[in-house]
């Protein structure tokens, strides 16, 4: 009895898992806002893309909760990846867009929140391949927030 119930709070009381959770809870804020940002600027085929990389994105993290640990390695390089593609939208084909009619966000602002955006990103996925902490609290599973009691 005492082991069942050290086995259903060691996952939510552990300090490993509330780092687990904020990284997971910040990459679901940043993510969906960088497909939003994009609509606004009305960059809609990479923000199309950018939600079908989110959406992947939201799969792996639920193998995350399960106790898979390829799912945060495969988040890891996700994130990576994703770096990868908004510097190259950024550096080749962003200084080649001409817009005929202004958007509703100005592409002045695009390059600065993108380039902090890929910076989270990179620095998210280093933490999700090399940290400790979040490869113990996937080996135990976690929840993103409390379930209601039984």
């Amino acid at each position: 009895m005492l082991d069942a119930q050290r086995q259903k709070y060691a996952s939510t009381m552990h300090p490993g898992t509330v780092f687990a959770r904020w990284v997971v809870f910040t990459h679901l804020f940043c993510g969906a806002l960088a497909a939003v940002l994009l609509v606004f600027h009305e960059r809609f085929l990479v923000a199309v893309v950018a939600t079908l990389w989110y959406l992947i994105s939201l799969g792996l993290v639920a193998g995350l909760k399960n106790h898979l640990q390829w799912c945060r390695v495969g988040l890891g390089v996700w994130c990576i990846v994703a770096v990868a593609a908004s510097m190259f939208y950024l550096v080749w084909l962003v200084p080649e867009i001409v817009p005929p009619a202004p958007p509703v966000l100005s592409m002045a602002i695009l390059p600065l929140w993108l380039s902090l955006w890929s910076l989270l990103y990179g620095a998210g996925g280093a933490v999700l391949l090399m940290s400790r902490r979040i490869e113990r609290a996937t080996m135990r599973g976690f929840e993103l927030w409390p379930l209601p009691p039984r």
